[in-house]
């Protein structure tokens, strides 16, 4: 009697393996569709290609193995490796969305040090006219006028590129940035050659 409990058992634990392996992993799918999904929208092709390259990979072997699996005898289907492939491209697109958040972040601080920067050129050219010696002719005087206007010109460009970062336009950001940067120096220098008219 005891021998027939004990292969009862066997058979009962050999059922439920089985079993398990021949359920289709509608959920695990799901849940790693889902994931991609996350990754994507938090622009994971722009920040983080090469990881979510890896879990969109991971995911199209999945559905090959659950479709390999679902043309055949149904007694006979083994989802086991298909479960696990979706599992894996879950645990990837969850690496990508994380590498996309870093890695954005680490972008938009680099975007961020160049506005800086251009702010600190304007900066610069304003404590340089207010620091212009005082004299000169007419002339003098309505060039260092305009030079004033041109650095409140510079400034209020300067107010449009914040939003491109928040954006993710970074490029552009940069490219707006560095413009500015150049043109404030070019000022200063003007600035300081008229000065020296002054004297």
């Amino acid at each position: 009697m005891k021998r027939v409990t004990e292969v009862a058992g066997l058979v009962l634990v050999l059922l439920v393996f089985v079993v398990g392996c021949s359920s289709a992993p509608d959920r695990e799918e799901a849940d790693a569709r889902a994931a991609l999904r996350r990754a994507t929208e938090a622009e994971a092709p722009t920040f983080a290609l090469q990881e979510l390259t890896l879990a969109q990979t991971e995911f199209d072997r999945a559905l090959e193995e659950k479709k390999r699996q679902d043309e055949r005898f149904r007694l006979l289907r083994s989802y086991g490796v298909a479960k696990e492939a979706f599992l894996h491209s879950n645990e990837l697109a969850e690496g990508a969305l994380a590498a996309a958040q870093r890695n954005r972040a680490a972008r938009a601080d680099e975007s961020g040090r160049l506005l800086d920067q251009a702010q600190r050129a304007i900066e610069a050219c304003s404590d340089t006219l207010a620091g212009a010696p005082p004299g000169g002719g007419k002339g003098v005087k309505v060039d260092l006028a305009i030079f004033k206007d041109d650095i409140l010109i510079l400034a209020g460009e300067l107010e449009t590129i914040r939003p491109y970062i928040t954006a993710g336009s970074f490029d552009s950001a940069d490219a707006l940035s560095l413009a500015i940067s150049r043109r404030a120096t070019a000022l200063q220098e003007e600035i300081i050659s008229t000065s020296r008219k002054r004297r």
